[in-house]
């Protein structure tokens, strides 16, 4: 199915190997159904209040269910049958370590007929009716791509994580170390660049700044478990920041003078 006339995302098989799908049409994004063998398309569920940023289907219910925001910001659960009529609508009750910019995307739990997802270390249980709890502490990072086993007894999961360097180098050094196979602009590490690494670690640096008027360099790290904001003073290095867990930095900049930082 192409998708020159429209964005497709999240299919899910249906029990009667049909195939549901997300797509985008005008910005706004709705349920469409294909048929095995046939080009065109039936749409299942358009809301215009809803924008619909996942889809999952519950094969024991026979229903599909969509995680959409409202026009207030709100997380909305909704289910519905395999033809799209609307079978239940529900506000997320968001957790209070959780970020509401987080997108909630489920796994099916079967061993408890429930919906769980995972947010940093915590695995929580996701209800029809919205409701949100905590299930365990997992013991490790950068935890994605959650599926339960038939029994619900195991959780299989891939575990990754970027190691991305920063480098201080200068103009002169891109020049006289600059290869055919090498680009100056591909990302520092300490495996593939022939360039010092600034701050090291095995987590991800990036964004580095010079501070104006001043010698100390910010950048962010993610180095113990969440992204902070960072301090280089020679070698001296200084956590500034200790969001919560799920806070997402987005940019940061120096103030004119260097005296300052902001972040949003």
């Amino acid at each position: 199915i192409s998708c020159n006339d429209g964005q497709l995302s999240n299919p899910v098989w249906l029990d009667n190997g049909n195939i549901a799908v997300l797509k985008q049409k005008q910005n706004n994004w709705q349920i469409v159904k294909y048929m095995p063998g046939a080009l065109t398309e039936k749409a299942l569920y358009s809301p215009n209040s809803l924008n619909i940023y996942y889809l999952g289907y519950l094969a024991q219910q026979k229903r599909l269910y969509i995680l959409a925001i409202n026009s207030k910001g709100e997380h909305i659960i909704e289910t519905l049958d395999q033809s799209g009529q609307l079978q239940s609508s529900n506000t997320i009750k968001h957790d209070m370590s959780l970020s509401p910019f987080h997108m909630i995307k489920p796994f099916y739990d079967p061993f408890n007929d429930q919906l769980a997802f995972a947010n940093g270390k915590q695995l929580y249980s996701l209800s029809l009716d919205g409701a949100i709890n905590k299930l365990t502490q997992l013991r490790y990072n950068d935890l994605r791509n959650f599926a339960f086993d038939p029994t619900g007894r195991k959780l299989l999961a891939t575990e990754g994580k970027v190691d991305l360097d920063v480098s201080e180098t200068s103009f002169d050094e891109l020049a006289q170390k600059h290869q055919p196979d090498f680009s100056p602009l591909a990302s520092f590490n300490a495996v593939h660049q022939p360039y010092q690494s600034f701050a090291r670690s095995s987590h991800t640096e990036y964004d580095a700044q010079f501070q104006p008027n001043g010698d100390l360099v910010a950048f962010l790290s993610d180095r113990t478990g969440e992204t902070q904001l960072w301090l280089s003073n020679q070698n001296q290095l200084t956590q500034l920041t200790d969001f919560s867990s799920n806070t997402l930095i987005t940019s940061f900049a120096w103030s004119p003078k260097g005296h300052s930082l902001i972040a949003s």
